[in-house]
């Protein structure tokens, strides 16, 4: 274990040398060593490959339009809505490590990394999700927290037409209206994730539940809004859901009429509709509870697979700052053969048969051996304290059986500051 955790270091550390970006600082509170007092204003001037420091303070909205990296330190706070679009093909684009009040990633051919996020909407007419992501082909959110909490049926991620992988995330939709008025959409709980269209969906060691449905009171007809769905999937969407027994995918309660009769319906923990498509394992999965007895909620709505053997999963646990220790976790089937790779590309390569797409070009694969009974395996990485800030890091493991067939995780990213 010692030289794997060596190796890979060396390995880091000497690509370090083939970097060349600006890096900005910004603040709030300018000073000494400080470029701007405002994240917009560095983005403004930063090139492909450039990084933008965030110093601990309050900022409003900014528009991302080229592959550049966008990283607090800790405490920072956009009012405003971050906005990724039409980033072209060519370096990535990095949102990393603060607190904002709604995200868009629109229409952008690079990669895109949403990391260590917090997202709290506040105005219930912006949007009807808090995270909307649309027709790009790699977009990757890992350490996302978002409440969408306020009270119009807001889903936490919306995903039209895009590919998406979520990893270490919890995502909470919105309440439903209150309207003295009968039954309609705008007293529905939000969804936890909504795909819909084309969109490819890979949700790992997550949470995802649907928002509460709104109370309606003070009419003949007033029936109390349904629970949102924990993840519901539309037209030709696709999802693989993966992770453990403690990931929870949980359909929302629903709202209060005038009488138990007329209270609305919980919702389905996973809801797959039209032509989607849906494979399952490992997680688990509950409709929204009823609040009057009586009904029993449903867990999952239309057709999906359970994947045999269980599809395998990646942690990441420790502080992901130079000079810390990480440890990956690898879940799959006992028996089956593990490998782990690490690299620095976002580069994906479609393999037949396989759902997940494979990180390309590594630094190094590491030989993990076949797995124990209890079906992990570990790996520790030492992040070396000469990385510089922006510096990303991917691992993919994959897991073969006895068989021969292969099976991917989710890719985890980890980008220091």
């Amino acid at each position: 274990m010692t030289h794997r955790i060596l190796s890979a270091a060396v390995a880091l550390v000497a690509t370090c040398s083939l970097v060349h970006a600006s890096v900005f600082v910004v603040d709030d509170n300018p000073g000494p060593g400080v470029d701007f007092p405002d994240i917009a204003s560095a983005v403004a001037v930063a090139l492909g490959g450039d990084v933008v420091l965030v110093r601990p303070g309050t900022y409003g909205n900014f528009l991302v339009s080229r592959g550049i990296q966008v990283i607090g330190e800790g405490g920072v706070l956009v009012t405003g809505e971050i906005r990724i679009q039409g980033v072209p093909a060519g370096p990535r684009a990095t949102i990393a490590k603060m607190q904002t009040s709604s995200i868009v990633v629109a229409e952008c051919a690079a990669t895109v990394l949403l990391e260590d996020l917090v997202v709290r909407p506040t105005n219930p007419a912006s949007s009807n999700s808090a995270i909307h992501l649309r027709n790009s082909p790699d977009i990757r959110l890992r350490g996302v927290d978002v409440e969408a909490a306020i009270g119009n049926g807001m889903h936490a991620v919306r995903i039209d037409s895009a590919r998406v992988e979520i990893t270490h995330a919890r995502l909470v939709g919105g309440r439903g209206q209150f309207q003295a008025a009968p039954q309609s959409d705008l007293d529905t709980g939000g969804d936890g994730i909504l795909v819909t269209g084309t969109g490819v969906a890979h949700v790992s060691l997550s949470d995802a539940r649907g928002g509460t449905g709104g109370d309606n009171f003070g009419c003949e007809s007033c029936v109390g809004g349904d629970g949102g769905r924990g993840i519901r999937l539309q037209d030709s969407a696709s999802l693989l859901l993966t992770g453990i027994a403690s990931d929870l995918v949980l359909g929302g309660q629903p709202g209060y009429g005038d009488t138990c009769a007329s209270d609305g319906t919980p919702g389905p923990g996973l809801a797959v509709y039209g032509g989607a498509q849906a494979q399952i394992s490992g997680v688990a999965i509950h409709g929204g509870t009823t609040l009057c007895g009586g009904f029993e909620p449903w867990v999952i709505v239309g057709p999906y697979t359970t994947a045999s053997p269980t599809d395998p999963s990646l942690e990441l646990s420790g502080v992901t700052l130079p000079g810390q220790v990480v440890t990956y976790t690898l879940r799959g089937a006992p028996g089956a053969a593990a490998r782990l790779r690490l690299g620095r590309q976002a580069i994906l390569e479609d393999l037949p048969a396989v759902f997940e797409d494979r990180l390309v070009q590594p630094l190094r694969t590491f030989d993990l051996g076949a797995l124990p009974p209890s079906g992990t395996a570990t790996f520790a990485l030492t992040l070396p304290s000469s990385l510089p800030s922006g510096f990303t890091v991917f691992a993919q493991a994959s897991v073969v059986s006895p068989s021969g067939e292969v099976a991917l995780t989710q890719s985890v990213p980890i980008t220091l500051r």
